[in-house]
């Protein structure tokens, strides 16, 4: 019984989706104007830059620049990070590593690119831009998918993002600031704006840069669920998840959850559970057999198995587009099956150290737990390394909205 309920526990913070730290890269450019060779001295600069930025991503504002190579020579590089203004510096050191090896990946050969992950963005060239303020490469994108009310959203958005500008531009250390707000027109919808500029640049420049990316942003697409616009001295960008860590001195005016995200929806799924177990232990001392069907119903665990192939069509291979939230073992994505089904599939960390068994084991165990109150699961999948649940997509916000029918005010945080 103690067994099942750490499992529980397990699939409790399996279930909940939370904001936290993922590296997903966003947006990548390679400027081809200019190439170095194989083993030339340009190429170990590179390296030797590259492999030196990670160290220093404990910076208290979590920007760093640096050069290797004399400035007068050609083969100078020159390199930079700007983390996330809210992620934390074993964030923003892990996604700095992990850029300093993709940007070489992604741009092969090259002078001069810039690569953004969702935590953090890396730069290097080999002309001198610390201290420019440049306008290009402008990158970014939108999500697929468009808002009801779009005419409404879009006046939120524009007063939302507006409000992000002059604080970002007068904080000291690191200038960013992100926002809050809920759309009343779609119950169970949120809104969550971030903004950041470079922290070296002047109030004066951060307002400068931030009023033309967001400009850019609400003008190029409008109605859209999501979006970004990123140069390299600033960035803005709005989503209906959260994507990042809401300050202490703030309050998030909503947080999507899909699962269990009440104490009454944990209460009921810890009795169902616990019945369970107390049904087993009864019938084991009194030693009845158990049903027949039992067997047949554990046989019948190969008939909830996806094929990863068929998910990661769905999610349209687990695009950033598609992304609903993060939760303490991987990231969550929307996605339609080809029989039209929406679903939600949580894809597990492969850093996770749960075995195959165990995994399976627990995927029978959820699977008998269903109650109206609790999301289905529609079956796992698992090949290729990739672990991954299946559950019904639940539109609308988290499950204590479903049960109390709370429906959320336009409110500005």
């Amino acid at each position: 019984m103690t067994k099942l309920i750490a499992i529980l526990i397990f699939l409790l913070s399996f279930l909940t989706l939370e904001t936290e730290s993922i590296v997903t890269i966003s947006e990548h450019y390679c400027s081809n104007s200019t190439t170095f060779t194989l083993n030339s001295t340009y190429e170990a600069n590179l390296n030797l830059l590259l492999a030196s930025l990670p160290s220093h991503a404990n910076s208290s504002n979590g920007y760093f620049n640096t050069s290797t190579g004399k400035p007068s020579d050609a083969n100078a590089v020159y390199g930079s990070f700007l983390c996330r203004g809210d992620v934390t510096k074993e964030v923003c050191m892990e996604c700095v590593r992990n850029a300093s090896v993709s940007i070489k990946a992604k741009c092969p050969m090259v002078k001069e690119s810039i690569l953004w992950f969702d935590q953090c963005m890396l730069q290097y060239s080999d002309r001198n831009f610390f201290s420019a303020t440049d306008k290009v490469p402008l990158l970014g994108g939108y999500n697929e998918e468009n808002m009801e009310e779009p005419t409404e959203f879009m006046k939120l958005l524009n007063k939302t993002m507006d409000r992000l500008i002059t604080p970002a531009a007068k904080r000291s250390d690191k200038k960013y600031a992100s926002r809050d707000a809920s759309f009343k027109e779609v119950s169970g919808t949120a809104l969550h704006t971030f903004a950041q500029c470079r922290p070296d640049l002047s109030a004066a420049l951060c307002e400068d840069c931030l009023q033309n990316v967001i400009s850019i942003l609400l003008t190029n697409e409008t109605g859209k669920i999501g979006g970004r616009i990123l140069l390299p001295t600033c960035f803005a960008r709005f989503e209906i998840y959260p994507f990042y860590t809401v300050e202490k001195n703030r309050h998030s005016s909503s947080r999507l959850v899909i699962g269990i995200t009440s104490a009454t929806s944990a209460v009921v799924l810890l009795g169902v559970a616990l019945w369970f177990a107390l049904k087993r232990e009864r019938n084991k001392r009194n030693d009845v057999e158990e049903d027949p069907n039992v067997g047949s119903e554990i046989s019948e665990l190969h008939s909830l198995q996806f094929d990863v192939g068929t998910i990661e069509a769905a999610t349209a291979y687990f695009s950033d587009h598609n992304k609903l939230g993060e939760g303490g073992f991987g990231p969550v994505y929307k996605g339609t099956l080809p029989c039209g089904r929406k679903i939600a599939a949580k894809r597990l960390s492969q850093s996770s150290k749960q075995g195959e068994q165990e995994f399976k084991n627990e995927v029978e165990l959820v699977a008998k737990l269903q109650h109206r109150n609790l999301v289905r699961l529609l079956g796992f999948a698992m090949e290729r390394e990739e672990t991954i649940l299946v559950y019904e997509f639940v539109p609308n916000g988290s499950l204590d909205q479903l049960l109390f029918g709370s429906r959320l005010s336009l409110h500005l945080l």
